[in-house]
């Protein structure tokens, strides 16, 4: 089975204008999201997904001067999430992707790793599924959000900026299964969506070693006390 990771791309954030290439520690957001995935072993693959909107050239140039990134302009909105994705599917002959959004720089590749080999029939689950996942139900820290599904399944979801929640909404339609973590550590926050997420991953970045995984995160020493580590530890 062919895996492709496909970050799904756009400049047009209300919350935090244009977050997807904020810099972190000299690299813009998005590129370390490519730079976390490229560690995963289950993935054939690597792609940017956006749409042709004009908000979205100067992402596409981003992406056209760092060497061995590959992008796909869907012609649809930025809110089609659906049709970006089956694009990057078909184009890159994919039997199956792995979303990832750009404001997840912090996303641990072992995590993609075990999604993507219960998904396909390698890990515990030994029997392929339609959409493996995370997030249904949620027991990670927020921001370490992934999602495997096949491209036959894609074809069945409906044009939207939330696509996977028809699966969500319709469970006995689709063969589904889940990676949950021991502990429910869901209300933790480690996604970028406004300007102190951004301030508490750069902090992150600085205090953490190259490959380092989301469990090396939590057992970061956290001193002195900062306004934006609230919400982001047990």
């Amino acid at each position: 089975m062919r895996v492709v990771g496909v970050i799904q791309a756009r400049m047009t954030s209300s919350r935090l204008p244009g977050k997807t290439l904020l810099p972190i520690h000299g690299r813009p957001m998005l590129m370390r999201v490519w730079d976390r995935l490229r560690l995963c072993r289950t993935l054939d693959d690597i792609v940017v997904a956006t749409s042709l909107a004009t908000s979205n050239d100067r992402l596409a140039r981003i992406c056209e001067l760092e060497m061995g990134m590959t992008y796909e302009r869907a012609a649809s909105t930025d809110a089609d999430v659906t049709t970006r994705l089956e694009m990057v599917a078909e184009r890159s002959k994919a039997d199956a992707i792995v979303r990832i959004t750009p404001d997840c720089p912090l996303m641990d590749p072992d995590i993609v790793d075990k999604v993507v080999a219960i998904a396909t029939g390698t890990g515990w689950n030994r029997l392929p599924v339609d959409y493996c996942s995370n997030v249904f139900p949620r027991s990670y820290p927020d921001g370490l959000d992934c999602e495997f599904i096949t491209t036959e399944c894609l074809k069945k979801l409906p044009d939207s900026e939330e696509p996977t929640r028809y699966i969500w909404e319709h469970p006995t339609e689709f063969r589904i299964a889940s990676v949950a973590n021991n502990e429910d550590l869901s209300r933790l926050n480690w996604t970028v969506n406004y300007a102190a997420d951004l301030e508490f991953v750069r902090w992150a970045y600085g205090q953490l070693p190259a490959g380092f995984g989301w469990r090396d995160l939590l057992a970061l020493k956290r001193e002195p006390v900062h306004e934006f580590f609230k919400g982001r530890f047990p």
